[in-house]
């Protein structure tokens, strides 16, 4: 009776347990990526902590109900033991919920921290396209800056629009490339 007594108290909790994971994994899927992510983050890491305390004590509380439900203590009259059993089967449902919740926190932390990795390889990929396309115009424009005495465009007439229209065609180009290859 006494040992029902103190494992009834798991029931709630695990059902507390399993509505913060349901929650978790669905914010992960929507806040992931957005400014208040790291407060996702940290409910994350406190569930899974709670979690990882929880599965070390009714990893040591099984092994203690396991050897009073089957008998290996003489004190423990035949009869009782059923109830031993009984008592044992319980918590180990309520042990192994708490193993599925801890394995479900551990998926959606991999998910989160998967969706942050894509979202920065989007970002990094964005940013190589714009230094891409703008390294050949700072050349272009660097080269027609080296005020050199005897550049032969710096006497023609159209050198300063032909050098902004070269800037203009190499850049729309590789706007233009980047788009059939789907990388803008």
């Amino acid at each position: 009776s006494l040992l029902d007594h103190l494992i009834d108290p798991y029931l709630p909790l695990l059902e507390d347990l399993s509505k913060q994971a349901d929650i978790l994994e669905l914010d992960v899927l929507k806040k992931s990526g957005l400014p208040d992510d790291r407060s996702l983050l940290q409910d994350l890491n406190d569930l899974r902590r709670s979690l990882q305390a929880l599965c070390r004590i009714t990893a040591h509380q099984r092994d203690a109900l396991g050897r009073l439900a089957h008998g290996t203590f003489k004190e423990i009259p035949a009869e009782a033991l059923p109830y031993f059993r009984d008592i044992h089967d319980h918590f180990v449902q309520a042990a192994d919920q708490v193993e599925t919740y801890r394995e479900v926190i551990n998926t959606a932390m991999d998910a989160f921290l998967a969706l942050q990795s894509n979202r920065m390889n989007a970002t990094m990929k964005t940013l190589a396209t714009i230094s891409t396309i703008m390294l050949p115009l700072s050349f272009i424009a660097s080269l027609y800056g080296m005020n050199f005495r005897y550049m032969p465009e710096l006497q023609w007439r159209y050198g300063y629009p032909f050098a902004l229209g070269l800037m203009v065609v190499v850049g729309t180009s590789l706007v233009l490339w980047f788009r059939k290859r789907h990388w803008l």
